[in-house]
């Protein structure tokens, strides 16, 4: 119905949704603009009172592919970061016989050209949400550097936030090959910068 907000389970542990976004595309990358985590935190202010819940290129909660020049380059800058967030003001759940806390939540895309909001969602999580904090974001440079160099060779790269309800965050990273379309590594770095399995 117009004016509904829709309801999306999120089922922990999370899944990191990049799926499909390492198709070849006609543009050449040299052609594709691209921002760092800060340029683009800088980009997606939310509302006050608006907490982070995740960071990534292509979504956590939604599939937000936006093709290869979406994706990370080798030195960190991407054509699109997807910042979600949360109002901290839960209420109670249940659906299916699952039960659990339901969120208002947004969902901020940040390309070079600007920000483009998301309709307001709400999530439900079986579990407490926790903040991604700054502290925390600031992390994902040295996470970066970390990932890439357990891949030998690769064309690009995504990367997801997996935030426990403890507030650990382990950043999720996937490498492409563009020519096969292949993803040829995957590499799990906790914010502390050591490997997770």
């Amino acid at each position: 119905m117009p004016g509904m907000k829709r309801t999306v389970w999120l089922i922990v542990p999370l899944t990191l949704i990049v799926g499909g976004c390492a198709r070849r595309q006609d543009t050449s990358d040299a052609q594709v603009q691209r921002l760092s985590i800060s340029e683009a935190k800088e980009k997606a202010v939310p509302p006050a009172g608006w907490k982070l819940a995740f960071v990534s290129n292509t979504g956590v909660t939604q599939s937000l592919s936006g093709g290869a020049s979406a994706l990370m380059d080798a030195q960190g800058k991407a054509g699109q970061w997807v910042f979600e967030f949360y109002n901290d003001k839960p209420t109670p759940v249940e659906e299916g016989g699952k039960k659990g806390m339901s969120y208002p939540f947004k969902a901020a895309v940040v390309k070079p050209e600007g920000v483009s909001w998301l309709p307001d969602t709400d999530l439900a999580v079986p579990q407490k949400l926790a903040e991604l904090r700054g502290e925390t974001l600031a992390t994902l440079e040295q996470a970066r550097s970390v990932a890439a160099g357990k891949v030998s060779k690769f064309d690009m790269m995504s990367v997801g936030s997996d935030v426990n309800s403890a507030g650990t965050c382990v950043w999720r990273f996937r490498f492409y090959d563009l020519k096969s379309g292949d993803v040829v590594g995957k590499v799990g770095v906790g914010s502390d910068g050591k490997i997770v399995e």
